[in-house]
Formats: structure tokens, sequence, C-alpha cells
């Protein structure tokens, strides 16, 4: 944990002199991905499970994440200039949204969301 302060401190000190105020967001979020992937590798061996299983259910997580999310924002292209029509359309997206994410997950096989679909006895 020490070493990651430091690492980032270190970022911080040479792109914010490089690139100004966003270094530290650069800084911060390179920090991040390096932490998590670092201590995903470290629990990964101490737990003895593997790391291609986890990528592989987090890309099918994220796959249906993303195809429900650009399906969904489709929806608010739909003409509409008032407050009504515009809580309509983010409304409709909600549910385009849910019911995509929510089928995509039972292609995908995602434990999680068959489960919780099991629940409402779809």
């Amino acid at each position: 944990s020490l070493t990651f302060i430091v690492f980032q401190g270190f970022l911080y000190y040479v792109l914010s002199n490089t690139v100004g105020i966003s270094g530290m967001g650069w800084a911060t979020a390179i920090m991040t991905w390096t932490q998590l992937f670092s201590l995903l590798f470290i629990v990964s061996r101490i737990e003895k499970f593997s790391l291609r299983g986890i990528f592989n259910y987090s890309l099918r997580a994220w796959a249906a994440g993303l195809i429900a999310i650009g399906v969904a924002s489709l929806v608010l292209i739909l003409p509409g200039v008032s407050w009504w029509a515009y809580l309509a359309k983010v409304s409709a997206g909600l549910v385009v949204f849910v019911i995509l994410y929510l089928a995509l997950a039972r292609v995908f096989k995602l434990p999680e969301a068959t489960q919780m679909l099991k629940r409402f006895k779809f």
C-alpha cells in the first residue's frame, strides 16, 4: 500500500509538470488500474483461483452493459423538447436498458442476473 502511494506521488510530480492539472487525474487513473491488477494477481495466487475466469466474467458483464447502454441511448434521439418529453425518454431508456441487460446477462450466462430472473419467474 505504501509503495502505491509513493509511486502515485511520483506520477503526480512527473505528470503535473508535463501536462498540468490533468496530469494529476492521469496519475490517479494509472495507479488505480495498477493497484487493481496487482491486487487481483496477488489474491488469485493466495486464494488459488483463475484470473482467466475473472477476466472472462468481467468481459461478459462489460459487453452486456455496453450493448444495453448503446441501444438504450438510442431512445434519447427521439424528438421532444419539453421537460415531460425528456423525462419520458429517460424513463423509457431505463426500461430498455434493464430489459436488454437482463436478456443479455442470460445469453452471456452471468450468474447474478440469472438468479435475479429466477426470483421473478422469467
